[in-house]
């Protein structure tokens, strides 16, 4: 059984409503993981409006439009939001610093094609300045954003199942 056939079968005999209601904790635990990664208690060197700007990057790549709508929403809260728009674009390759190219580069790679990502990636964060502590945060952060960019449309499937 893959796992359409088995999230299909969990929704059969409730309304989608219902089925998640079930699941309010797996909802739950996936917004304070975002929360974690997108907004911490300390950033380090990887600010807000850089998180937010790669949140929404990732979420326009991934096509998920509402969820890259609500990170470009907070971004635009931030007073200097204008400076990382450029980022949060997915039809550019905006001018950047060394730290915050190899950033997007890795985030780029590893949502649209992360069987190539290697050893060799993490190399080139480390020689772009990044310590292991910020290289630590910029996985998180992407794999939680792609993680979600799957979970909306999946929620959004099983909404048009019932």
């Amino acid at each position: 059984m893959g796992i359409l056939e088995l999230l299909r079968g969990a929704a059969a005999n409730c309304s989608a409503e219902d089925f998640l209601a079930q699941r309010g904790t797996l909802l739950e635990m996936s917004c304070a993981a975002n929360d974690a990664v997108v907004t911490p208690r300390n950033p380090g060197r990887l600010s807000y409006a850089l998180r937010l700007a790669i949140a929404a990057r990732i979420s326009g790549q991934c096509k998920v439009d509402t969820l890259r709508q609500i990170y470009l929403e907070r971004l635009a809260g931030l007073p200097e939001s204008d400076e990382w728009n450029a980022v949060a674009d997915t039809s550019a390759q905006p001018r950047m610093d060394i730290f915050t190219a190899a950033i997007v580069a890795y985030s780029d790679l590893v949502t649209l094609r992360p069987a190539e990502a290697t050893r060799k990636d993490i190399v080139i964060l480390q020689k772009s300045g990044l310590e292991d502590a910020d290289i630590v945060q910029v996985a998180e952060l992407v794999a939680c954003i792609n993680y979600l960019t799957r979970l909306v449309p999946g929620l959004r499937a099983l909404e048009t199942a019932s």
